[in-house]
C-alpha cells in the first residue's frame, strides 16, 4: 500500500465514486489540502451520498467540455 503523499492538492478524473475519491483525499492530503475532481452527471447523487459519511467543504465549477459535468474542489474532508 502506498503510504500517505501529504499532498497539498491531488486530482482525479474517472476513477472512482465521490465518496471513495474522498477516501483517498483523506488518506493522502496534507491538512489544508484540496481535491479537484471531474465528475459527470450524477455529481449532485454522489454528494448527497458523501455527505451521509463524511463533512467536508466544496465549490462547483462548470465544465467547459460538457454542460452536465462539474469540477469540484473540495477540502476540510473528515468522516463524519
Amino acid at each position: 500500500m502506498l503510504e500517505p503523499m501529504k499532498a497539498n492538492l491531488i486530482s482525479a478524473r474517472a476513477l472512482a465514486s465521490l465518496p471513495k475519491l474522498l477516501e483517498y483525499a483523506e488518506r493522502h492530503l496534507a491538512p489544508g489540502g484540496h481535491g479537484v475532481f471531474l465528475k459527470g452527471v450524477s455529481f449532485r447523487e454522489e454528494l448527497a451520498e458523501s455527505l451521509e459519511s463524511w463533512r467536508f467543504s466544496h465549490e462547483e465549477y462548470e465544465s467547459v467540455t460538457d454542460a452536465e459535468s462539474v469540477i469540484l474542489l473540495i477540502g476540510d474532508i473528515e468522516r463524519v
